[in-house]
């Protein structure tokens, strides 16, 4: 079957043309649209999200997505169509991302993040940076970062933008939390790796324990499991001020962007 949605983005970077890029807000389509085809109740677990092309947004208008929904075993398989808003045929849809909506988890998160060894930094949004995010999504408001990868501390919006209520059954996942942690994860790579430029497009697992209150402050741990020329892979989790597991995520994969699509 498929699913209508319409999304809205406070990215800069779509519209600069830089490569492929994955956003917390097309996860929340594919838990989105698994719901609304009636095959689950819930979703608990995201796996093999892939970007297979950019979503571009060439104005500040909402975009058009088509979910279409696929039973595999254990999963609902959902991929992401819209119409190119420039240079090839604006009359075929092409998948943008796709990604398989598990409704059980299948064990529970280990939320243990700790503290780091010694105080954090403000984390400064750039708004000349080669990626730019928008207020909407500015979540990370300090790191502290180490070989190892590093921590975070990040704070859920109060009720403005992305957090709003989504219909009757509201967001499945907290995309402002999940894009702050996806920043620090660029950061690492490139404060600590020879400031590799780095964009997020692939994620092996996502599970989602709870949703975070409006202003919680919520804590991060980020670990760099292995890095190419090509790429970066990094696991982290996310807990709630009372310690209690908001997400997790396995393999997520940061692509290298070319230094001449970043000048």
């Amino acid at each position: 079957m498929s699913v209508r949605l319409v999304i809205a983005d406070d990215h800069e970077v779509i519209r600069t043309g830089l490569a492929t890029l994955l956003k917390g807000s097309d996860i929340e389509i594919v838990a989105q649209a698994a719901l609304a085809s009636g095959g689950c109740d819930r979703v608990a677990e995201i796996h093999d999200f892939v970007v297979e092309r950019p979503l571009e947004f060439p104005e500040a208008d909402a975009r058009v997505v088509r979910a279409e929904v696929q039973r595999v075993t254990g999963a609902l398989r959902v991929l992401g169509h819209a119409r190119p808003v420039s240079g090839l045929d604006r009359t075929v849809e092409w998948v943008h991302f796709r990604g398989d909506a598990v409704g059980t988890s299948s064990e529970p998160i280990a939320a243990s993040v700790g503290d780091p060894p010694f105080p954090f930094n403000p984390m400064i949004y750039q708004d000349d940076a080669p990626l730019v995010h928008g207020p909407s999504f500015r979540s990370l408001k300090d790191l502290y970062l180490d070989r190892s990868g590093g921590w975070g501390r990040l704070v859920a919006p109060r009720g403005e933008g992305v957090s709003l209520p989504r219909g009757t059954r509201g967001w499945t996942v907290p995309v402002e939390i999940l894009d702050g942690c996806l920043v620090a994860c660029a950061v690492c790579s490139y404060l600590l790796c020879g400031r590799r430029v780095e964009i997020p497009v692939r994620m092996a697992r996502v599970r989602l324990a709870s949703r975070p209150a409006a202003g919680e402050l919520c804590r991060m741990r980020l670990l760099l499991q292995t890095q190419s020329l090509h790429e970066s892979v990094y696991d982290f989790v996310v807990v709630g001020s009372d310690g209690r597991a908001i997400l997790a995520v396995e393999g997520l994969h940061l692509a290298v962007v070319p230094a001449e699509e970043t000048s």
